[in-house]
Formats: C-alpha cells, sequence, structure tokens
C-alpha cells in the first residue's frame, strides 16, 4: 500500500520537531552547565572543582567529619565566615574532643559578633583541658559584652595572677573596665593605682576612666579612699 505523501511529510516535519526540542534541551543543559561552572568559579575560584563535590556530600547526607572540616577551611580562606562557623560546628558534632577546631570556632563566632555562641564555645574548650592563655582573655570580654561581670573577672583573674604576662596590661584594662560597670568605683580605683605603681610607663594608665572613677567618688565624698 502506498503511503500517503501528505502523511509522510507531516511525519518528516514531526520528527524535525522532536529533533529540533532535544537540541534545545541539550543546549539549554550545557548553557546551565556553563552559568553554574561560571558562578562556582566566581564564588569558590580555586576551590571551585573541590568545592562541588564536598557540597554534593553534605546536601545527600553522605559528608563525613573531615568534609566538614575541609569546607569550613575553604569558607574562611573565601572570607565566608558564616558558612565556615556552620561546618565548624557540624565538624564539632562528631568530633567533640577536637580542642584547636573547638577554640578557632569560638573566636570566629566572636568575631563575627555570635556573642553567646562564642562564650559558649570557649567555656566549653577551657572546660575540656584547653591551655591557651587567649582563651580566657577574649572569654572575660564576651562575658563583660554579655554584662556577665563578675564571670568575665574570674577569667581575666586567671591571667593577672597566672605566670604568664600575656595581654596583661589589656587584662586589666578589661578587669577595671568591669569594676567600672559596675559602679564599683573604690575598687577600680585601687586596681589602676595598682597597676601605675608597677612601672613608671604605667603612670598614664586609664587616665580617662581614672578621671570618670575619681569623680563619681568625689561626688560621693570617698576621693580619699
Amino acid at each position: 500500500m502506498a503511503t500517503d505523501p501528505i502523511s509522510m511529510y507531516l511525519g518528516s516535519q514531526e520528527s524535525e520537531k522532536q529533533k529540533d526540542k532535544k537540541q534545545s534541551r541539550i543546549m539549554l543543559a550545557l548553557a546551565t552547565l556553563l552559568i553554574v561552572s561560571f558562578l562556582q568559579i566566581t564564588q569558590w575560584d580555586k576551590y571551585a572543582f573541590e568545592v562541588i563535590p564536598l557540597q554534593a556530600r553534605i546536601m545527600t547526607g553522605a559528608a563525613d567529619g573531615e568534609d566538614f572540616l575541609r569546607m569550613s577551611a575553604i569558607c574562611f580562606d573565601r572570607k565566608k565566615y558564616d558558612c565556615s562557623i556552620q561546618n565548624s560546628r557540624a565538624y564539632l558534632q562528631t568530633h567533640p574532643e577536637d580542642l584547636k577546631a573547638r577554640y578557632e570556632l569560638g573566636l570566629l563566632e566572636l568575631r563575627m559578633n555570635h556573642i553567646e555562641e562564642g562564650a559558649e564555645s570557649l567555656r566549653a574548650y577551657i572546660d575540656q583541658g584547653g591551655e591557651e592563655p587567649r582563651a580566657h582573655f577574649e572569654l572575660g570580654k564576651a562575658y563583660a559584652k554579655l554584662e556577665k561581670n563578675r564571670e568575665a573577672r574570674k577569667e581575666f583573674s586567671i591571667l593577672l595572677n597566672g605566670k604568664t604576662d600575656v595581654f596583661h596590661v589589656s587584662v586589666t584594662r578589661a578587669y577595671v573596665n568591669t569594676l567600672i560597670n559596675e559602679h564599683r568605683w573604690v575598687a577600680a580605683k585601687r586596681m589602676i593605682e595598682q597597676a601605675r605603681k608597677k612601672s613608671l610607663s604605667y603612670n598614664a594608665f586609664m587616665t580617662a576612666e581614672y578621671r570618670v572613677v575619681m569623680k563619681n567618688l568625689s561626688d560621693r565624698g570617698l576621693a580619699s579612699q
């Protein structure tokens, strides 16, 4: 039976349309891939081709602790600090014994103004046996920002009473400020004066704060104390 020429023509046209659709889909997929690759390279630079499989494993739940730690390091290097924090927290869920990672997380959380979280991280670091002196200093400052002045002074006292002179001037200043915040003018005055007696270089130590302290003491008739 002879094939109808019209049917043949229509069939040929339909076949061409299907081919065109397939080619369009392929071109669209390639264009999308190129755009995604460009965005990845723009966002992640030299890490682009390392980040893609890392993100895939994280999104599918196949990532292990080392994947989160590596992603955190990449994010930090690219100055994506919230991304770094998020991945560090995920890493520490499976590696809570990693004191270095917890200490660095605490510092970064404070840097990004996540004060409560940063204080919790540094508290955990110290409670787990972390010995970095700066942890006490940064934790004390965090407590002061949270208006936990007594807790702040405990951390500062550890440094002031310890064998190390690390941050001594800065720690003393921070300690005095917690006293001023609580209007403990006599204690603040005595501490500033004690610091000034330690060295001639301390003669002008906390001059502006000392004026405030003395004014408040004078107003209360306590300047001589």
